[in-house]
């Protein structure tokens, strides 16, 4: 039972259409073709929270949903806005440090088991820096708070980057 959900029984109802799923102590983050919803843990049911705008931003595609090392919640959409924002303590935040980075599209997120957060980009909007012939990469935020891009000139074969997993011997994937 999910109790404070509305019905999500209609199949236009973009909350239907899930794109990633992350499940911690909490309860689940689900990024959704209409924003995100957490399903929070209770004593005796689960409640739902629909999340549609951040900052008065409307979100709408939310394709990647991941929580870091220090508990943040981190939200992407690789269609609906360019950047990535967190959720902590203090509310919701736009990360700016890298002017690429927020102007890309990024598809997922991911942490490594370094403490870092992943960023994969597929497309940017223009301006300056110009966005790279074939995609933006991917960009690493390390513990330290720097942000490293890994692109086609740092040996990716593609600009545009939809998926990651490190491997057990700490390989990227």
């Amino acid at each position: 039972d999910i109790s404070g959900a509305s019905d999500v029984s209609d199949p236009a109802d973009g909350r239907n259409g899930i794109n990633d799923i992350y499940r911690d102590r909490d309860g689940l983050s689900l990024a959704t073709a209409n924003g995100l919803v957490r399903v929070q843990r209770g004593d005796t049911a689960a409640a739902a929270e629909h999340i549609d705008r951040v900052g008065g931003e409307w979100l709408g595609a939310v394709t990647g949903v991941v929580r870091d090392a220090r508990h943040r919640l981190w939200i992407s959409s690789g269609d609906s806005f360019t950047g990535v924002r967190w959720l902590d303590q203090a509310g919701w935040h736009r990360l700016t440090a890298d002017p690429l980075l927020d102007r890309s599209y990024v598809h997922r997120v991911a942490t490594d088991s370094s403490g870092g957060v992943w960023f994969l980009g597929i497309g940017a909007t223009a301006g300056p820096p110009e966005p790279p012939p074939g995609g933006p990469g991917a960009f690493r935020l390390g513990p330290d708070g720097r942000i490293a891009r890994w692109g086609v000139s740092e040996g990716l074969t593609s600009g545009r980057v939809y998926a990651f997993a490190e491997g057990l011997d700490g390989a990227l994937w």
